[in-house]
């Protein structure tokens, strides 16, 4: 079996569904998305939050907290915000599973999403970590 590790150093941050106030929507027909309800009356919202699970696993991601790692961020051009009510800048953001394995002192980190929200989110967040991902 083949097996690769990647230890990175960044921003990591702890949070659930309810603090991202996300809810399973489906969207574009995937089972495994979750998105900001537009529903719901957010001033934050903008379309760009959406969560997407890299399958639809069996955790109840409700029940507790999510690991996550920022990746890095993108902006967004003037008329593509007003367009497609986008936030100004956006945060990809790794969201992680502890293996529960340690080594050399790093926590081990299994992805099983990937979040795209505004940068706001991500813009107050002062931990930084190292992990390894496998």
């Amino acid at each position: 079996m083949l097996r690769a590790r990647l230890t990175l150093t960044g921003k990591f941050m702890l949070t659930t569904i309810d603090d991202l106030q996300m809810e399973r929507t489906g969207h574009l027909g995937k089972e495994n998305a979750f998105e900001v309800d537009p529903n719901k009356d957010f001033n934050s919202f903008k379309y760009n939050d959406v969560l997407y699970l890299d399958s639809t696993l069996s955790v109840d991601l409700t029940a507790g907290t999510l690991p996550c790692f920022l990746l890095g961020a993108a902006r967004y051009n003037e008329s593509l915000q007003r367009v497609y009510n986008v936030a100004p800048s956006v945060a990809g953001v790794l969201v992680l599973e502890l293996t529960g394995n340690l080594r050399d002192g790093i926590e081990e980190f299994r992805r099983i999403g990937y979040l795209m929200v505004s940068f706001d989110k991500w813009a107050k967040v002062e931990t930084e970590r190292t992990i390894d991902i496998v």
